[in-house]
């Protein structure tokens, strides 16, 4: 006995359309016996993106100077520690933020570049209660203004909302989310530019 798919090229089918013909059969099969997988997928949490900014009365090497530290947070205004480990080596450097409320995060450097003023790292832990997501990541970069006489700060988030039992619409959520992640970039920023503020 012959399967349909071992008809050859000669035969009738054109290169290519029997291994097209087997990946389809394998999708269909799959469906069929994990419907809930296609649902799952299409009800995800959505990724979400949030960018604050700040225009700084300094150069763009001054202001790099504050915040190029990952081990550093005393710049930003809602923080009162950081503790920190691995000095500004990606996959090594860890800090642990404490802010103003109480409220700890955790979060872990991957990738710094000194010369374009920039770093990316992750939030590993955090209370939901205090920043509701998951799965964050954060870059920070420094570009001039203004023909480098001033500078801008740009605090960039990537996330999703933290899924919790009950929740409320997934609109809802991700807006409440969004508007926690925003804050917290704000509170920094005004820190930020309040000690330049000073130095001019």
């Amino acid at each position: 006995m012959r399967f349909p798919f071992s008809q050859s090229w000669e035969e009738g089918l054109f290169p290519g359309q029997e291994t097209d013909m087997i990946r389809s059969l394998a999708i269909v099969t799959a469906l069929l016996l994990f419907p809930g997988a296609a649902l799952a997928q299409g009800c995800g949490p959505t990724r979400l993106k949030v960018v604050e900014s700040v225009t700084l009365d300094v150069p763009a090497a001054e202001a790099w100077r504050l915040v190029g530290n990952f081990e550093d947070m005393s710049w930003a205004k809602n923080t009162t520690s950081t503790l920190g480990s691995g000095g500004n080596e990606p996959e090594k450097a860890l800090r642990k933020v404490t802010l103003a409320n109480g409220a700890v995060l955790e979060e872990s450097l991957y990738r710094y570049d000194a010369a374009s003023m920039t770093y990316s790292y992750h939030i590993d832990r955090v209370d939901p209660a205090v920043l509701p997501v998951q799965n964050t990541s954060v870059t920070l970069e420094v570009v001039p203004a203004e023909g480098g006489a001033k500078s801008t700060l740009r605090w960039r988030a990537a996330f999703y909302r933290f899924l919790r039992p009950g929740e409320p619409a997934p609109d809802i959520a991700d807006a409440e989310a969004a508007k926690a992640v925003s804050a917290l970039a704000r509170q920094m920023l005004a820190g930020l530019k309040g000690k330049t503020d000073a130095k001019t």
